[in-house]
Order: C-alpha cells, then sequence, then structure tokens
C-alpha cells in the first residue's frame, strides 16, 4: 500500500491573491517528491472571491473546500479540517505564503527518520522588528520555560502522522490550537521534531494579516498559563478493539505505557500525588514548621497528644475486631456433603491467571498443585502469563508435557514490569466463568475452586470477590518464616473476618481471589502501576458499592526465609499501601460524605497501620531513652504527656502491646500452628524490621514508585524435585488431616500442622543442622579457635582471680588489688602498643613476601631496642614513686614490688606479639593460659596462708613467671649475637604505627582504668569498692566482647601485605564482637540480680541500680574499639584518636561531677556511646576520606607549579586542551576515553601539544605523561567539573589555542568561561541512560543540563560526534544549532589482524561491565546457546561496577568456569589476542555512540553481533560484517550466535567483510579529519 500520501489542510480567510500561488507550488513541489496529496481548503467566512478561486482550482487539481461552521477561529478551521483529512500524513500550513510550501515535502521525509511531528522553525524572520521581539519573546516564556517546549509552538506549517489526531483530543479556543496539540502529542510520547524555514513577509497582494496580535498573544498566553496549572494529566492509550482491554493503556510524561486496562488514571497510581495532596503536606508541614518556632513545647504536645489518641482508638478497633471475627466468624462455609453433592457436568469453566516472571523451577511444582485440583480438568483453563523478556521460564514451559488444560500465553514487553498488567493481559484471553489468581508457588486446598463457586451462589448480588485464607507451608524453617506465619494467621484468621463482619472494605491478599470473569472485567481489573494491586481493589470494589468475603479455604505460600528477599517483599507491599492510601484519598471529603464510618475504618486499617510503621521507632526511642537516661530525658519527655494524653499512652503501651501479642497467638492457635506461638515473644523485632522497610518504601515511593521489587522463591528448596514431594507431601496432609483445610462446618481449635509438611521440614532442619554444626565444630578446632578458646578461659581465670578476692578480701584489701591491676593496665598502655607494632609489621610482611625468618631479625631488634629503653624509664620510675604513692595513698612498698613487671612485661608482650604475627595461635594461647593462671594461683596461695595483704603481688610475680618462661620457649628463635648497630642496617622501628598503636591503647585503657583512679581520690572507700566491683562488670562486658577482636590486627594485616579483601574479615569479626556484647548485656538485664550476688556475694547488691546504664555504654564502647582496631591495621591512624578522646569527655565529667556514683555512671555510659557513634559514622565515611585528601591536595596545586607547560614541538603546531570526564587508565575507561587518546597521540606526533585535563579514580597518579600526552588528573566523578573552571581560570587560561569540550553524560560547560574557541566532542544522547539507571531526582537533573542547558550555552558550538545516529538523536534535543560534523572511531589496522581461532566456539564481550550495556542479555543467550553447542565458552573481559551481579547471575544460570570465563581488565596486547581467536563479538548494549570494540574485532576479521540501537546500527553492517539484532532479544541472539558457529563458510565470508569493512576506518584519518575541522 502506498504510504506517501499526505493530506494538507490550509485554513483561509480572505485570501483570494494568494490560494493559486499556493496551489501551484504545492503541486510542483510534492510531484517532484512522488507524493501524493490532496489539499483541504476551510474558508471561515470570507467575503472576498476566495471560494471561487479554490472552486476553479479544484477541476485541474486535487483540492476540496468546506465552509467553516461555528463562529471565526483558526484553531477550529484546523479542527474541522483534520475531520476530513484521509491520507496517513497530514499538514497543516497558512494561505499567506509566509511559510514556504515547498518545505512540505521535506517535512514529510523526515517523519520516516524517528519523528511523529515536524514544526517549521523560523529562523529568519523577513518580518517586522516588533513582530520578532515579541515572537521570541513569547515562545521562550510560554513555551520553553512553561512547557519545556524546544519548537516554534506557534508556527503555522506542522507536518505529521495522521494517526496522532486518533488519540489526542483537543478542545481549543479559537487561536490556542498549537500549544494544546503538541503537549498533549508528546505527553502520548511523540516525538517532535524541528526543520528550519525563511519566514517571508507577507505580500502588499496578498491582503492583510487576520491576527490581531495582542489579543492572540493574550488568548495563547493565558491558554498556556492554565495548561501549566492543569499540570500533565495522563492520557488514556484505546483498546485495540471494542470489547475488551488488550493494547489499552494510558500516556503520561511522555512514555506510552500499554497495561491492557482502561481504568481512568484517576483510580490508578501512575501519578503518586495529586496536586492538593502536594498542597496539603505542604500546609502542615509550614503550619509545624510556624508552631515549632512559635512555640516548640506546646506543638510538640499537640502533636503527641493526636498521635496518643490515635493509637489509643486504634487498641479499641483491633479489640472489636477480634471479638468480633471471634464470636460472629463469617466466613463462607461449605460441608463435605455440599461439595460432594455437586454435579460436575453442571460446573462452569474456571480460569486460573498464574503470572510468573524469572520462575521456570517453580513450574513443576506449580501443574503439579494445580492438577491436584478437584474441578473438572476439561472445565478447566488454566494460563501461564509469562513475560517477552523471560525465554527461560518460556524455554521451560514450552519443554514441559503440559496438560491439556494449560496454555501459555507470553506478556509483551511493556513498561510497567508489574504483576498486575499480567494479569490484565491474562484476563483478555480468560475463557471461564469464574476467575482465580494464583501464584506460582501455591498449593491451594483441593476444594477451593467448589469451596468458591458455592460461595458465590451464597453470597449476597453484592459480593463481587471471594478471598481464600492464605498461610505458609514451611513456618518452621527458620526465625523470620515462624513471625512471618504467626502475622498471617492474624491477618487471614483473625483481622479480615473481623472486617467482613462489617461489611467494610477488605484488602485484598495477592492470591486466591476469586471473581465472576464479567465482574472483574466491569471494574477493569487491576491498576498495573500500584504494586500491591490487590489492596487496591479491594477498596476499589468496596467504593463502587460491591463488597468482598471470606470463604474457609486455605492456600499455602512459601513464607520468606530470607531477610533480604523479605525486606524487598515487604518494602514493596508497604509502597503499595501507601499507593492505595494516596490514590483513594484523592478527594477526601467526597470519600467522606459517600462512606461514612467505613472511610474511619480504611483510615484504621490502611493510613493508620502506615502511620504506626513510621512513627512507632521514634516512640520505641522515646521509651527506651526514658528508663535507660531518665536523669538526662525524663523530666523533659515527661512535659510532653499531660495527665490525660499519659494515661492514653500508657494504656496503648502496656495493654495495646499485650493485646497486640496476645492477638498473634489467637490466629496460631486458630490456624493450629502451636509451635509458633513461643515465638511470638519476639514479634517487636519483626515490627522494628517492618519499620525498616517502611523507609526503604518511603524512599522508593518517591524515587521509583511503579518499580515492582521481585521476590525470589523456592529459597528453602535445594532441587525442583523437592517442591514436587513437598506438594505431594501437603496433599497427601489434605486427604488424611482435614483439620488442615476443613471441610466441616465447624473447624477444630486444636488443629496441627499437616505431618508431610513437617516431615519435609524436619529433614532441611537436620540437614541444615549437622552442616551447621560440622561448620562451627572445625572453626571450634582450627588455630584460630583454639586461641579465642584460650582467651575466653584467660578472661575467665582472671575474672575467678577478681571474684575470688573480692569475695575473701574486705573492702579496702581489694580497692589495693584494683589499684594494682589498673597499674599493669596502665603500663600495658606502652607495652600493648609494642606488642600490636610487632603483631602487625610480622604479619604484613609475611602476607607481603612470605619472608618468616627475616622477622626473626626483625623481632629480635625491636625486643633488644626497646630493653635499651626500658632501662631509662627504670631510672625515671626509681625518683617519682614517691609522689605516686602519695597521690594514690598506698604504701611506697607496694609500688617497688611493682618494678619487675616492666621488664619481663616488655619481654611477654614482644613475644605474643611476634607469635601472633606468624600466626601460631596455639602456643600464643597457651601463653595467655600460663599468665592467668599464675595469677590464680598465686592469689590462692597468698589468701589461704594468710597474707591477705600482699595479694597484690600475684600481678607482678605472675607476669615475670611467665616472662621467664617465654623466655625459654623462644630461646633459639632470637638472633643474640648480631649487634644492635648491625640490625639497624636492616630494620626501622614502625613508629608512627606504634604512636598510633600506642595512642590507641592508651585510649582504651585509660577509658578502662581511669574511673577507677577517680573515684578512689574522690570517694571515700567504701564507695570506690563499690564502684571497683561495678567497673569489674563493665571490663566483663570489654574483655568477653573483644575476644574475637584480638585475631583483628594478625588477620587485617596478612591480608592487607596480600593485597586481599579486608572488608570481609572486619564484618566476620565485628558481627562476632556484636554478638558476644549483646548476649552478655542481654543476660545481665534479664538475670544480673541472680548473677552478681553468686559471683560476688550479697554485697554487691548496692551495685544493681547502676548496672544497666554502666553495661551499655560499655557495651559500645567494646563495640568501637573493634572499629579503631580494624583501622588501625590498615594503618588508618586517625581512628586511633578517638578512643583517648573519649575518655577525655570521660574524665572530664567525672572531674566535674563526682559527687555520686550514678553520676559517674552517666558520665561513663555517654563516653562509650559517644565512641561507638562517632567510629561508626567515621568506617562508614572511611571512603570519603581519601576524597577529601586529594581535595585539598588539588586545591593546592591550583597556587603551587608542577604543571606541563604547553609547547607544541613545531613552530606550526596547536596548543590543544581536552576537557574529558576519565582518561584511558581509569578503572571505568571506555570507548570515549580511547578515542579521545587515540586522536590526541597523532597530534602530538604531528607537532602539536595536547594536554587532557580529567578525572581521577583515586589509585593513579595526579600527573602524568603517557604517549607525550600531558595527562592532569584532578577531582573525582563529580568534582572534575569544578577543578576544570578552577584550574582554568587560575592556571590554563591564555596558554592554549583550542578547548576540546566532551561531554559523557554531562559538559564542562566551557563556552561560559573559556575565551579560547570551544568545540564540543559527544559521542551519544545520554536521556534513556539518564532515567533507567539514575535516582530520579539526579535523572531530572541530568536530563535538564543535556536536554535544555546545553542547546543553550552551547548554541554558537560547533560538535563533532562518532556516528549519524549519535547525529540524529542530538539534533532531535536540539543541539547543533552551529553545525555536527561527523567523526568516526578509528583502528591501528597494522596492529588488528586476523589470527587464528580458537579450538572452541568462543564468544567474547569486551568492554565495561556497565548496566547500560546490558550483558546479562548475552549471559542468558549463552545459555541457549550452550544447549545446542555445549562445547562453546564465554569470554567476559572488562571491569565496571555491574561484575558482581553478573558473576552471580552465571553462577545462578548454571554456568561454570568452563563454560564462562571472566578475565577481568586486559592489556592491549591480550585484547588483540582475544579478538583474534574469538569466533564471534557480542554487544547487547542498549545505547552506543559507535562501539570502538566493534571496528577492532572486525579488523581482526571477527564478525560482530549487537543490538539494533543508535551508534551500533551505523558501526555493524547488518548480515555483512555481523547481525543486528532487537535489544533485549535473548533468543534473537542466541540464533545469530549459533548461527556463526555452525555455519563455515558464513563466518569466513563475514570475517572477510569485516576486515574489508574495518579498513575504512583508521585512527590517521580521523585525526586528520578532526584537525581540519579545528583549523577551520
Amino acid at each position: 500500500m502506498n504510504t506517501r500520501k499526505i493530506s494538507i489542510v490550509v485554513p483561509v480567510l480572505n485570501e483570494e491573491a494568494n490560494v493559486a500561488e499556493l496551489v501551484r507550488r504545492f503541486d510542483v513541489a510534492l510531484k517532484a517528491a512522488e507524493i501524493e496529496y490532496e489539499i483541504i481548503f476551510v474558508d471561515d467566512h470570507s467575503t472576498d472571491k476566495t471560494r471561487d478561486c479554490i472552486e476553479g482550482l479544484s477541476k485541474k487539481y486535487p483540492l476540496s473546500l468546506y465552509i467553516k461552521k461555528g463562529e471565526r477561529g483558526k484553531a477550529r478551521s484546523l479542527l474541522q479540517g483534520f475531520s476530513y483529512a484521509r491520507y496517513p500524513y497530514v499538514a497543516m500550513i497558512d494561505a499567506d505564503l509566509q511559510y514556504p510550501p515547498e518545505e512540505v515535502a521535506a517535512m514529510f521525509e523526515k517523519l520516516h527518520q524517528g519523528r511523529d511531528i515536524m514544526v517549521a522553525k523560523r529562523i529568519n524572520h523577513e518580518t517586522s522588528l516588533s513582530r520578532k521581539v515579541i515572537g521570541r519573546v513569547f515562545t521562550f516564556l510560554f513555551s520553553k520555560v512553561l512547557h519545556d517546549l524546544h519548537c516554534d509552538v506557534q508556527s503555522g506549517l506542522k507536518v505529521f502522522k495522521r494517526r496522532i489526531l486518533d488519540e489526542v483530543k483537543i478542545d481549543a479556543s479559537p487561536w490556542t490550537f498549537d500549544l494544546e496539540f503538541l503537549l498533549k502529542a508528546r505527553n502520548y510520547g511523540y516525538v517532535i521534531g524541528n526543520h528550519d524555514i525563511v519566514f517571508s513577509e507577507r505580500k502588499k497582494r496578498g491582503g492583510e494579516s487576520k491576527v490581531v496580535l495582542w489579543k492572540a498573544i493574550g488568548e495563547i498566553g493565558i491558554n498556556a498559563i492554565k495548561l501549566k496549572l492543569k499540570g500533565r494529566q495522563p492520557l488514556l492509550l484505546h483498546p485495540e478493539s471494542a470489547g475488551n482491554m488488550l493494547g489499552a493503556g494510558m500516556a503520561h510524561a511522555r512514555q506510552r505505557f500499554v497495561t491492557h486496562t482502561t481504568l481512568h488514571h484517576h483510580f490508578s497510581a501512575i501519578t503518586t500525588f495529586s496536586f492538593w495532596q502536594r498542597a496539603g503536606s505542604y500546609l502542615f508541614a509550614i503550619l509545624l514548621a510556624i508552631g515549632l518556632a512559635v512555640n516548640p513545647l506546646n506543638a510538640i504536645i499537640a502533636l503527641v497528644a493526636v498521635l496518643s489518641f490515635v493509637y489509643f482508638i486504634d487498641v479499641f478497633f483491633n479489640l472489636f475486631l477480634v471479638l468480633r471475627s471471634l464470636k460472629k466468624p463469617p466466613e463462607i462455609k461449605s460441608s463435605l456433603e455440599e461439595l460432594r453433592s455437586l454435579d460436575e457436568t453442571n460446573l462452569p469453566t474456571y480460569s486460573i491467571l498464574c503470572p510468573m516472571y524469572r520462575e521456570a523451577h517453580m513450574l513443576p511444582g506449580f501443574i503439579e498443585a494445580i492438577s491436584n485440583l478437584e474441578w473438572p480438568k476439561i472445565k478447566l483453563d488454566v494460563l501461564l502469563l509469562l513475560e517477552e523478556n523471560d525465554p527461560e521460564t518460556v524455554a521451560a514451559a514450552r519443554a514441559m508435557n503440559l496438560p491439556e488444560f494449560v496454555r501459555i500465553i507470553v506478556v509483551p514487553h511493556s513498561m510497567p514490569k508489574t504483576k498486575p498488567k499480567a494479569c490484565n493481559y491474562g484476563l483478555s484471553y480468560a475463557r471461564g466463568e469464574y476467575v482465580v489468581i494464583y501464584d506460582a508457588e501455591d498449593i491451594p486446598d483441593p476444594l477451593q475452586l467448589k469451596k468458591a463457586y458455592l460461595g458465590f451462589i451464597k453470597s449476597p448480588e453484592k459480593v463481587r470477590c471471594l478471598q481464600a485464607k492464605l498461610n505458609y507451608f514451611n513456618p518452621h524453617h527458620n526465625f523470620l518464616t515462624r513471625l512471618f506465619t504467626a502475622e498471617y494467621s492474624l491477618w487471614f484468621d483473625i483481622s479480615l473476618p473481623g472486617l467482613q463482619s462489617v461489611n467494610t472494605s477488605i484488602p485484598l491478599g495477592g492470591t486466591s481471589n476469586h471473581f465472576r470473569t464479567k465482574d472483574l472485567l466491569e471494574l477493569e481489573g487491576w491498576d498495573p502501576f500500584n504494586v500491591t494491586e490487590d489492596c487496591d481493589l479491594g477498596v476499589r470494589i468496596f467504593k463502587r458499592g460491591y463488597r468482598t468475603a471470606i470463604i474457609d479455604s486455605v492456600t499455602l505460600e512459601e513464607a520468606n526465609s530470607q531477610v533480604g528477599n523479605w525486606m524487598r517483599q515487604r518494602s514493596r507491599w508497604i509502597k503499595g499501601y501507601m499507593q492505595t492510601y494516596l490514590v483513594h484519598m484523592r478527594n477526601p471529603i467526597k470519600f467522606f460524605r459517600e462512606n461514612g464510618i467505613h472511610a474511619f475504618l480504611f483510615q484504621m486499617v490502611v493510613g493508620g497501620k502506615l502511620a504506626f510503621i513510621f512513627i512507632n521507632p521514634f516512640l520505641w526511642l522515646a521509651t527506651i531513652a526514658y528508663f535507660t537516661l531518665n536523669q538526662y530525658v525524663g523530666a523533659t519527655i515527661e512535659s510532653l504527656y499531660p495527665n490525660v494524653v499519659f494515661y492514653m499512652a500508657v494504656i496503648s503501651l502496656v495493654f495495646g502491646n499485650f493485646l497486640a501479642m496476645y492477638y498473634y497467638m489467637l490466629g496460631c492457635a486458630k490456624r493450629g500452628h502451636w509451635p509458633v506461638i513461643k515465638y511470638v515473644f519476639f514479634v517487636p523485632v519483626y515490627w522494628f524490621m517492618v519499620s525498616v522497610a517502611g523507609f526503604v518504601a518511603l524512599y522508593q515511593l518517591f524515587v521509583k514508585p511503579h518499580y515492582w521489587e521481585k521476590t525470589n522463591h523456592g529459597l528453602h528448596l535445594k532441587k525442583r524435585k523437592s517442591f514436587i514431594s513437598l506438594v505431594d507431601g501437603v496433599f497427601r496432609g489434605f486427604r488424611k488431616q482435614e483439620q488442615i483445610f476443613p471441610v466441616r462446618a465447624v473447624a477444630t481449635v486444636d488443629a496441627k500442622p499437616a505431618k508431610a509438611d513437617i516431615k519435609v521440614e524436619k529433614a532441611a532442619s537436620i540437614f541444615a543442622s549437622k552442616k551447621f554444626f560440622k561448620k562451627w565444630r572445625k572453626m571450634l578446632f582450627s588455630p584460630e579457635g583454639i586461641f579465642l578458646q584460650a582467651l575466653l578461659f584467660s578472661n575467665f581465670l582472671n575474672f575467678l582471680f577478681n571474684a575470688f578476692l573480692g569475695r575473701y578480701l574486705d573492702l579496702s584489701q581489694f580497692a589495693l588489688v584494683a589499684f594494682v591491676n589498673t597499674m599493669w593496665y596502665m603500663t600495658l598502655i606502652f607495652l600493648g602498643a609494642f606488642s600490636t607494632s610487632i603483631n602487625h609489621e610480622t604479619a604484613y610482611g609475611i602476607g607481603k613476601q612470605n619472608e618468616r625468618p627475616l622477622h626473626l631479625n626483625w623481632m629480635t631488634f625491636a625486643l633488644r631496642h626497646s630493653l635499651s629503653a626500658m632501662l631509662a624509664f627504670l631510672a625515671l620510675w626509681v625518683v617519682i614513686t614517691p609522689w605516686l604513692a602519695q597521690y594514690f595513698k598506698v604504701d611506697l612498698l607496694v609500688l617497688y614490688l611493682f618494678t619487675p613487671a616492666f621488664v619481663f612485661g616488655i619481654i611477654l608482650t614482644a613475644s605474643r606479639g611476634y607469635i601472633q604475627g606468624t600466626s601460631r595461635f596455639i602456643l600464643a594461647g597457651v601463653l595467655v593460659l600460663v599468665e592467668s593462671l599464675l595469677k590464680l594461683v598465686l592469689a590462692v596461695l597468698f589468701v589461704k596462708s594468710g597474707q591477705s595483704d600482699f595479694a597484690y603481688l600475684s600481678i607482678p610475680l605472675s607476669v615475670a613467671f611467665a616472662g621467664c618462661i617465654v623466655l625459654f620457649v623462644m630461646r633459639k628463635e632470637f638472633t643474640w649475637r648480631v649487634s644492635l648497630r648491625e640490625l639497624k642496617k636492616d630494620f626501622s622501628f614502625p613508629t608512627r604505627f606504634y604512636f598510633a598503636a600506642l595512642v590507641g591503647s592508651f585510649g582504651t585503657l585509660v577509658f578502662l582504668n581511669l574511673d577507677i583512679l577517680l573515684v578512689k581520690h574522690y570517694l571515700d572507700s567504701q564507695s570506690a569498692g563499690e564502684y571497683a566491683l561495678l567497673a569489674l562488670v563493665g571490663k566483663m562486658i570489654f574483655f568477653f566482647g573483644t575476644l574475637p577482636a584480638s585475631l583483628m590486627i594478625t588477620l587485617v594485616s596478612r591480608s592487607s601485605g596480600e593485597k586481599s579483601d579486608t572488608e570481609t574479615v572486619f564484618w566476620n569479626i565485628y558481627s562476632l564482637t556484636l554478638a558476644s556484647v549483646a548476649g552478655s548485656i542481654a543476660g545481665l538485664l534479664l538475670f544480673g540480680n541472680h548473677i552478681i550476688p553468686w559471683l560476688f556475694g550479697n554485697k554487691a547488691l548496692v551495685i544493681l541500680p547502676y548496672l544497666n546504664v554502666y553495661i551499655f555504654g560499655f557495651g559500645f564502647f567494646t563495640l568501637a574499639s573493634v572499629i579503631a582496631s580494624y583501622h588501625l591495621a590498615r594503618k588508618q591512624f586517625l581512628f586511633s584518636t578517638i578512643a583517648p578522646f573519649s575518655a577525655l569527655i570521660m574524665g572530664v565529667s567525672i572531674i566535674l561531677n563526682h559527687n555520686t556514683v550514678q553520676g559517674i555512671v552517666f558520665d561513663v555510659a555517654f563516653s562509650g556511646i559517644f565512641a561507638w557513634v562517632l567510629l561508626q559514622a567515621m568506617h562508614l565515611a572511611e571512603p570519603h576520606f581519601a576524597f577529601i585528601r586529594r581535595g585539598l591536595r588539588d586545591l593546592w596545586g591550583i597556587f603551587v607549579n608542577g604543571l606541563p607547560k604547553a609547547q607544541p614541538s613545531v613552530s606550526t603546531g596547536k596548543r590543544i586542551l581536552i576537557f574529558n570526564w576519565r582518561d584511558t587508565t581509569h578503572a571505568y575507561a571506555g570507548g570515549a576515553e580511547v578515542y579521545v587518546h587515540q586522536i590526541a597521540k597523532i597530534w602530538v606526533k604531528q607537532g602539536n601539544h595536547v594536554t587532557i585535563f580529567c578525572g581521577n579514580d583515586g589509585k593513579q597518579a595526579r600527573y602524568e605523561n603517557i604517549d607525550s600526552i600531558d595527562i592532569v588528573r584532578r577531582g573525582g566523578f563529580y568534582l572534575v567539573y569544578l577543578w576544570a573552571f578552577l584550574y582554568y581560570m587560575f592556571r590554563f587560561r591564555g596558554k592554549y589555542d583550542i578547548i576540546i569540550d566532551c561531554q559523557n553524560g554531562v559538559p564542562f560547560f566551557t563556552p561560559l568561561y573559556a575565551k579560547e574557541p570551544v568545540y564540543c566532542l559527544m559521542h551519544h544522547v545520554h536521556q534513556e541512560v539518564f532515567f533507567r539507571h539514575l535516582a530520579k531526582p539526579l535523572a531530572i537533573f541530568a536530563s535538564f543540563l543535556e536536554k535544555d542547558l546545553m542547546p543553550l550555552v552551547y548554541r554558537k558550538i560547533k560538535f563533532i560526534t562518532v556516528s549519524e545516529s549519535s547525529k540524529n538523536e542530538m539534533l532531535k534535543i536540539g543541539l547543533g544549532e552551529a553545525g555536527i560534523q561527523v567523526v568516526h572511531n578509528g583502528v591501528h589496522l597494522d596492529e588488528f589482524i586476523a589470527g587464528e581461532r580458537d579450538i572452541r566456539p568462543t564468544v567474547l564481550y569486551l568492554g565495561r561491565l556497565k548496566a547500560y550495556k546490558s550483558v546479562d542479555i548475552l549471559l542468558r543467550a549463552f545459555c541457549q546457546v550452550l544447549e545446542k553447542q555445549p562445547d562453546a565458552q564465554l569470554i567476559i573481559a572488562g571491569t565496571g561496577d555491574a561484575e558482581k551481579y553478573l558473576r552471580d547471575l552465571a553462577l545462578s544460570l548454571g554456568l561454570t568456569d568452563q563454560q564462562i570465563n571472566f578475565k577481568g581488565r586486559v592489556a592491549e596486547k591480550e585484547k588483540i589476542n582475544l579478538l583474534q581467536k574469538a569466533w564471534a563479538l557480542v554487544n547487547p548494549s542498549m545505547m552506543e555512540g559507535w562501539g570502538i570494540v566493534v571496528i577492532e574485532a572486525n579488523a581482526c576479521g571477527t564478525p560482530v553481533i549487537a543490538s539494533d540501537v543508535p551508534g551500533l546500527r551505523d558501526s555493524v553492517r547488518a548480515s555483512e560484517s555481523g547481525y543486528l539484532v532487537p535489544y533485549g532479544d535473548v533468543s534473537g541472539f542466541a540464533r545469530e550466535i549459533l548461527n556463526i558457529f555452525q555455519n563455515n563458510q558464513l563466518r569466513e565470508k563475514m570475517g572477510k567483510n569485516a576486515r574489508a569493512w574495518a579498513e575504512n576506518f583508521a585512527w590517521e584519518k580521523s585525526s586528520e579529519k578532526f584537525l581540519e575541522i579545528l583549523e577551520s
């Protein structure tokens, strides 16, 4: 059929002088272009001879004349004329010849180049100056600023496709057609293009203008403002045919959404917030801010009162629902006799919709479950709704021997990718009178369809939906599934029946919803933009005057058993509930007026539950703070709760929470989940997880509201056959145990889970337990495990030491022991840092060079060096001892007898550090045990011998004995014969590390002991003794908690030396520490009143009032110490300063507030929490520290020398400055960087000077010369743009002849500040990439920079791009007004040559691993290739942030190391080798400017299979040098790969064609052409 036909609509009014010439010029131009045409004149009541002239012309030309109906006006004339148009293309033009009619042919041709509407852009106005100015100001204000339209909106010449008029409906005033038409067309997703014309002045003989300029401007301007205020409302896409909803959908925000439903946008979540909802939110925020500013206390009290009242009402509302549910269960029940009496020959057809996405492994089990349904199979219509872009599931379904009642329905790819959209599509194909939805993992009651059928017969006419109850078949899988099961049991067995009992709206479950098909079609299906379409449909059913009922039947699902997967699912549910609430509250006044009390119930069921999710964490925090930090915040919190509010809050807190947990137990009991009931006490943990998911959902509501978080199913199953056996077992339970799916009239309360269910789960639990214990047994008996057990036992011995002395010494004697113990710990400040330094240096050296013998000498050097320093310290010790004795009120003899601990302590700690550094953990553990055991034995001997006053000597004596033992053990490992001077030639002590460790040790030990010293100084002996017992408990928390951290220095240092991952080591140790601390605190909180007296005697009861706060502070400090230790091992010394800083805060606080023990306890607790908060924040922000340091160096570089001088090697050479995002050494460098480097390299060889200013990935030098190109690296991902501006202004200005501004997503905007000639290099347009891969706010901003700001800033700048496709895309967004030149990528033809192919069929991907590169498509296609070519291999060469995802995907697809090889980043030589060996290169990217690797592969004689997208269409010659496949077509890629693999002759022919095609592209040609553009 000839489509080169156009209808031209010409509104005329008194144009007798122009119509003849207009028609004649049209005829000449269109015939020359071979375009068939018709001209439709619409006469707007002309008073001259215009009609006569047209009628005369109609005898010679294909014209038609119509008389305008109604009042005058150009817009209405156009609309009338369009209704008469017959051809597929339409043009509109004024008859006054100011618009050249010849341009219609050129505009018609551009409609075949990806555009839908062409607008004539008047670039030369041969009109008056005033009209020019008014026109341009009008276009800028009302088109660009208000509506972001970058075209000549009011242009009288437009050409467009006829089908646009079928969708775009205009209700125009006389002069307002154009703006509304273009806005709605763009909203429908149509592409608008510009075509430059010369706009001529009206000739005198042509009559006068009909436009009253100011009147028209006023009318158009007012309409433009009205359209802006009205907003961009979603527009309806009509269905393909009447009678169904296939092909229907909406157009919004320049996108077309085919959703297969005619649901109006007012009832859809396509827009998240309405105008009034946004306005109301802003008003509330403003009023709240005013209240907080004017009277903050009363404002907060009012807010707290409202919240407390809502919680108070919710307590009684839930009680009411539960009582209604238990007293009058409203479920529709069917007896076994009723079910058996059904005549199956008279049953109607029942359709089952099952949407599945990437769930091929669930298919066999689902088919098994559906096959067990007791419904005549001849009247069963099962539709598997599979997505077009899920070839694995489609292939798996087609490969199965499906029953005859199962159909495969492939849902065409369109957005949004949601379950309700798939269900809408399937609904149009449903054959049944009834329809139900099941998910892939569902196991429904075998009698459910019959129960639903009888339910519809029994239910009132207004019932439109029957909801079956949902529960789980794996409730005992783990802790999470038990809580999940309790929640579902409460919701479906208690809450929903309660809601039904009051005939209100019921949020449906996501599955097992039964409908009459005609009713569901009347409801227009599901909202595809709502991610909980079930909840929305339930509310919509009620608002339309209908009801939902519940049937007494259960469908079993899989309870989510992984926290991450659960979090994704739950955040989607909460986001969907928020969408539902917002949709149905768009007109709250109408809602309350029409629904009365039910509108209030909706607030409680949906709105209230959502509010509680977000408010609960803050109330929990306030409650915890009130009881734990009462001294600081108690009075403030009490002031927020006046008497009435306080009583409501207490009732909600005490009775509300008690009743809530009791309801969970009732739900479990009613469903028969008795073993789950005991886990209900942990439901508060589950509530906290729900709140976390709520905040995730809130974030997504703003940035990606329609994104469907995929829930992975089958997590508890190892093999597919396990699911089938589970289904079989459950159905056997159905048949044997009626109490699971009751068919009696009344359910039994003492029902228990199916034996089959428990059997399967117990088997899984036993299997998991065996693996669990095997793993733990292996860890416990490893050297590291034995070392930790030795430390644990050592701490236990230390505890026995303190407990023994605490029990048998009086308080003054025990205070002396505590003092000496503290002196030893203070000594360990220096000795511990020394030990840590030796540990680190030894482990790091072994990890780096595996040179243990070298470190024997290092150890000798360090020990001898330190012993020399110790002699000087001992002299100082003798001098200051008298003063110390006086200050601490102890006998001078005590201090002198402590002296041997110094000498032997340094020997002991240094040896331990060395032994740990060499990973001899068992020996290290033995030495620790020896010292602790000696100390305990000596203490017992002193006490039992009646020498309790000398019990403190057990500490220095145990150190001395242990030091002698270690000297004996290590005697052969020290090199005593080498002089210290000789050793100094080979070694230097790690002074910076030592002082950092010293600072950290000082902070830790001072924190642990300074409070004791200050208490002894400020308080009496009795109080000091009490506090010493309390401090002992705190140290227990610390020492038990830091046990795992004792491995940190060794393991992290060795990993650093090996340059392997250290973060995993940290998180493993940190998690163990957290578990240890949490367990210790929980034990003391719950049983402290028993443990403390048992350990220390009844005299220790006095410390119980202070215990809770004190141990929390020490617990947080323990975690802080682990963080600091990790960063010390990584030589990040700033972290080590936090512990002494926290100790300083604690010391100052105690000095200022030492009147009571309670005050000191709060000071210590606050200091510990402060240390953890600060260190945790620093740890999370640590990657940015390096960024800050680099930023400071870059700032300093602006003002100092060190940059290269721009000096060409020949006098005629150019000085060229290139601003680029990255260079070729960057971790994420790609084709754009190669292009710049190769072009620049040739320019330098020709005598020019080139400097590339680019960003730094943090791994490269700040300045480097590569291939004689000066590379200046400053900034990173974003700041490179700021540094580019600053360095130009201060360092580069006036030193270069030419600037090349490379746009790689965001340009440098050099025309705003550079005075040299600027050229912009742009590889491709990034609009689609922005909106696919950036958060919405960032995407909108980046899109604005490229699409709106760039055309303005670069309007006089010439552009260079790499392909015709990129050029066309740039023109579409208004770039290139000053011209665009194409300079292709090149290749080194002498290096990239054909080589010997790999013996195995090899597919190669070479490039960055980014999301938009779509390498996952290649992996899925390769799986299909392996089915027919098992010996094939896939090589992935490149790096990027998608690498981990791709590796995980390969693993999940079952690809082995023999089938897929991730090479990482490869050198140039290896890249050529890979291209030569590959049988085919594949580029599945969604977007490329050109694709350098394509031509490089072609030069090596390797065919290329690529996505059929702009850029790659230019570099791949389809069916000659390779194949082009529709983007995302997995099967298409697999087909073409196999085509090349299996056809040798074709492969050779394509290889030769590829080489011939590549020879057209050489870097020398490209650089020469580029330089010519610069010189011109």
